[in-house]
C-alpha cells in the first residue's frame, strides 16, 4: 500500500510538471531538492533591457530529496493567499494546511502562459510591489550585453530552491507577439531546483525610441542619425516608436521628450504625429498636446499623447512617429567642426498599472555638422591681400551665398566669414583677403561649391573660371563625425589660389625698344620703295 501511495504521489508530481511548465512548481528532478546554489537568468535582445534589473521573490520553498520533494509556502506570502480578492489577494481559507492549499491552487492554474497563470503572476506582482505587504526580493545587477547582435542578461545567484516570482525592472509592457501575446503582465513564474537554475527570455517588450534627422534644404536628404547642414537650412527630425499593448492599464502615459540645442531654431506649429502611416488631425488637441520650446533657439519640446489607451490600444504593435522641423542657426557655428549641433530625445511611458508610475527609454541623439574651408591667396610664395571672391553652392548655382564678416583679419590672422541667417543685416556676397592672404568661410554643408575670384590684387591677373571646392565627411556608427576633408587635401582644409603678375616686365634705361622697332620698320619700307624706283629707271 505504501508503494502505491508513493507511486500516486510521483504521478501527481509528474502531472503537475506537465501542466505548469515554466510556471510549474516542478521541472526536471534535481539530485537534491534542497539547495542554495540556484540561479535565475533573464535574457533579451531588446537594447532597452540594457541596464535594467530583475527582482526575484521566493513564494514556495522546496525541501526534501529527489523523488520526495515538498513545497512550503514562504511566510511573507501567506497573507496574499488568505486576503480577499477584492483587496488583491487569492481568498483561500486560513484553516487547515495553508501551504497545501496554496500549492494546490497554483498547481490547478493550468499550463505555462495560460491566461489564469498570467493573471496570477500579475496579481502576485502587484501584491509584491505594495510595500505594506513586506515582501522582500533579491535584485540583480544591471543587465549587460554580449555578442553581435547583443543579448542582454540579468541574473540572480545563490538562491534557495523553490518557486519564484520574477519581475523585470518596471519599464516593459506585455508582448504583442506570439507566444506571449495577451499575457497582460511582465511578471514571470519559474521553478529553481538545481544549480543550473532557470533561464527565461524576457516575455515582455520595452518601448523603444529612435531618432533621425534629414536636411530637406540640402543634399543630405536621407534620414539618419547624422546630417550636415548650412546655416539657414531646414532640418526634419523624426522620433519613432511602437504603440505598446496597454490591455492591463486603465490609462496609459505616452510622452515624447526632445531637447534642442542652441544651434537649432524650432519651427513653430511644425509638429505632426503619424500612426501606422496616417497623420492624426488632432482637432482641438484631441489626440496629442504639444508644448513647444519657450525661446526661439534651443529648449524642450514635449508631445503628450491624449487618452492614449482608448484611442490607440487597437493599434498595439504599430508604428507611431512624431515629426517636427527646426532651422540650423548661427549658434551652430562654433569654430570647431567636430562640435556637433545635437538634440536628444527619450520616451516616457506607463510601467506600473498598480501605481501609475512611469519609466523612460534610453535616450537617442542625432548629430548635425556644419563645415568650413580656408582660402589661401598667394603669388605662389607670398600671401596676397585685396583679392575678392564670391561663393556659390553647386546645388543652387544661381544663388550667391550671403555671408557675415565675423573677423576682418590682418597680416597674421585670417578674415572669418560665416553663412548668414535669413533676415540678417550687414550681409555681403564678397569676401576680401587681408594681408595674411587667408579667409575662412564657415557654416557650410558638406558638398561641392564654386569659388569665383571677382577682383585680383593690384598688379596681378585675376584667376579665370571657377574654382571647385568639395567638402566630404565620414561618420561613425553612432552618428558622430569620423573625418572630413576639402578637395582631398588631408587635414589642412585649405584651397590655395595663386595669382600671377599682370604688368610689362621692366627694361634697363632709355626709351625702350618700341621707338627703335618703329624706326626700323620705317627704314625697311623706305628702302624697299627706293629699290623699286631704281629698278623702274633702269
Amino acid at each position: 500500500m505504501l508503494r502505491n501511495m508513493k507511486a500516486k504521489a510521483l504521478a501527481l508530481l509528474t502531472a503537475l510538471a506537465m501542466m505548469l511548465g515554466l510556471g510549474a512548481l516542478f521541472t526536471a528532478t534535481p539530485a537534491f531538492a534542497e539547495g542554495a546554489d540556484g540561479k535565475i537568468t533573464v535574457t533579451s535582445t531588446n537594447p532597452e533591457f540594457k541596464g535594467k534589473t530583475i527582482t526575484v521573490y521566493q513564494m514556495f520553498n522546496e525541501t526534501g530529496t529527489a523523488g520526495s520533494e515538498q513545497y512550503e509556502l514562504v511566510e511573507a506570502w501567506k497573507s496574499f493567499f488568505t486576503t480577499g480578492t477584492d483587496q488583491g489577494g487569492i481568498n483561500l481559507s486560513s484553516y487547515g494546511n495553508l501551504s497545501d492549499a496554496a500549492y494546490t491552487y497554483v498547481k490547478n492554474l493550468g499550463k505555462t502562459n495560460d491566461q489564469a497563470v498570467s493573471d496570477f503572476a500579475k496579481k502576485a506582482a502587484a501584491w509584491a510591489a505594495d510595500d505594506s505587504h513586506s515582501i522582500t526580493g533579491t535584485t540583480s545587477a544591471a543587465a549587460t550585453g554580449s555578442g553581435d547582435p547583443a543579448t542582454y542578461t540579468a541574473q540572480v545567484t545563490n538562491l534557495a530552491y523553490g518557486y519564484y516570482l520574477v519581475i523585470p525592472q518596471t519599464g516593459s509592457t506585455p508582448s504583442t507577439e506570439a507566444p506571449y501575446k495577451g499575457r497582460g503582465t511582465d511578471a514571470i513564474l519559474v521553478n529553481v531546483n538545481s544549480a543550473t537554475g532557470a533561464k527565461q527570455e524576457l516575455k515582455s517588450e520595452y518601448p523603444t525610441l529612435t531618432k533621425q534627422v534629414e536636411n530637406e534644404d540640402g543634399t543630405d536628404t536621407t534620414p539618419d542619425d547624422h546630417a550636415s547642414a548650412q546655416v539657414g537650412d531646414m532640418l526634419t527630425f523624426t522620433l519613432t516608436s511602437t504603440i505598446p499593448d496597454m490591455s492591463e492599464y486603465t490609462s496609459y502615459d505616452f510622452i515624447f521628450h526632445d531637447t534642442l540645442s542652441t544651434g537649432l531654431t524650432f519651427q513653430k506649429g511644425s509638429v505632426e504625429v503619424w500612426v501606422n502611416g496616417s497623420k492624426l488631425d488632432n482637432a482641438e488637441n484631441a489626440d496629442f498636446t504639444v508644448t513647444e520650446p519657450a525661446g526661439d533657439d534651443a529648449g524642450q519640446l514635449t508631445v503628450t499623447m491624449n487618452n492614449f489607451k482608448n484611442k490607440q490600444q487597437a493599434n498595439a504593435g504599430k508604428e507611431i512617429k512624431v515629426v517636427y522641423k527646426a532651422t540650423l542657426n548661427k549658434n551652430a557655428v562654433t569654430g570647431n567642426v567636430t562640435d556637433a549641433t545635437t538634440n536628444d530625445a527619450y520616451l516616457e511611458y506607463s510601467n506600473d498599472p498598480s501605481t501609475g508610475g512611469t519609466g523612460q527609454t534610453n535616450h537617442d541623439k542625432v548629430y548635425v555638422y556644419d563645415f568650413e574651408f580656408t582660402i589661401n591667396k598667394t603669388d605662389g610664395t607670398n600671401p596676397l591681400g585685396g583679392a575678392e571672391f564670391t561663393l556659390k553652392d553647386n546645388a543652387q548655382p544661381a544663388n550667391t551665398i550671403n555671408l557675415i564678416q565675423v573677423q576682418p583679419g590682418d597680416d597674421t590672422n585670417p578674415a572669418i566669414y560665416r553663412v548668414a541667417e535669413a533676415g540678417e543685416s550687414s550681409t555681403t556676397t564678397n569676401v576680401v583677403t587681408p594681408e595674411s592672404g587667408k579667409v575662412i568661410i564657415r557654416g557650410l554643408e558638406a558638398g561641392t561649391y564654386k569659388l569665383t575670384e571677382t577682383d585680383a590684387p593690384e598688379g596681378y591677373n585675376k584667376v579665370e573660371g571657377d574654382i571647385t571646392v568639395t567638402i566630404t565627411a565620414t561618420y561613425n556608427e553612432d552618428g558622430t563625425l569620423a573625418s572630413w576633408k576639402v578637395n582631398e587635401d588631408g587635414t589642412d582644409h585649405e584651397v590655395e589660389v595663386v595669382n600671377h603678375a599682370g604688368t610689362t616686365l621692366p627694361g634697363t634705361g632709355g626709351i625702350g625698344t618700341v621707338v627703335f622697332t618703329v624706326a626700323g620698320i620705317v627704314l625697311i619700307v623706305a628702302g624697299v620703295a627706293w629699290a623699286m624706283r631704281r629698278r623702274q629707271r633702269d
